[in-house]
């Protein structure tokens, strides 16, 4: 009797034994499969990070940092200035006070205008420009401000090289506050970014 059963229990074994192996490379095979999807997403992620919002965060840091120095240079200046005259009231007294400090006074704005035209201006075309070149990185709620940093790069463009009025310039309000929206979108997804990346698989 056992003769008779031992062929049956032979093939019940190799049957388990099959299925075991066989559900194991399934088991191998969603594994690597959800570990390749996993690595594409981060591969992803990372080249959101460092090949779209991590450049234009760090030219928009630029500029904010130049400017603020500029402004405070000339709280300083104006401050200083003031105290030049602090006593005098001869209207001749006040013009040689005047034009013996005026030319160290006229370099710091001069200076301001030549950073604008040669650097800030240049560094939001260059972000227009990386941008543009990049959009397919950018997050949904990003590309709903391209058409403000076009407008906003446009206009200095138009008013640098002569064909934009400063009547007109200063009626339209024009103001980086026009891209505090896209500052604030990039940091956001940045943020976003950045936790998802670094979240555990």
């Amino acid at each position: 009797m056992f003769a008779e059963l031992s062929p049956a229990w032979a093939i019940g074994q190799s049957l388990i034994a099959a299925a075991s192996g066989l559900g194991g490379v399934c088991v191998g095979a969603w594994t690597t499969a959800r570990n390749q999807k996993t690595e594409r997403k981060h591969a992803q992620l990372r080249e959101q990070l460092q090949d779209f919002y991590s450049p234009l965060l760090g030219m928009r840091s630029e500029i904010k940092a130049k400017s603020e120095l500029r402004q405070k240079l000339h709280r300083a200046g104006n401050f200083e200035w003031q105290n030049l005259f602090e006593g005098i009231h001869d209207p001749l007294a006040k013009k040689q006070v005047h034009d013996a400090n005026w030319p160290r006074y006229e370099k710091l704005l001069e200076h301001s205008d030549a950073q604008l035209r040669d650097e800030l201006v240049p560094l939001y075309r260059k972000m227009l420009e990386h941008y543009s070149t990049h959009m397919w990185l950018a997050e949904k709620s990003t590309l709903t401000h391209y058409a403000a940093l076009t407008e906003f790069v446009e206009i200095w463009n138009r008013f640098l090289d002569g064909s934009l009025p400063m009547e007109i310039l200063k009626s339209i309000d024009h103001s980086e506050s026009a891209l505090f929206p896209l500052y604030t979108d990039l940091q956001n997804n940045f943020d976003l970014l950045s936790n998802e990346l670094h979240k555990s698989p």
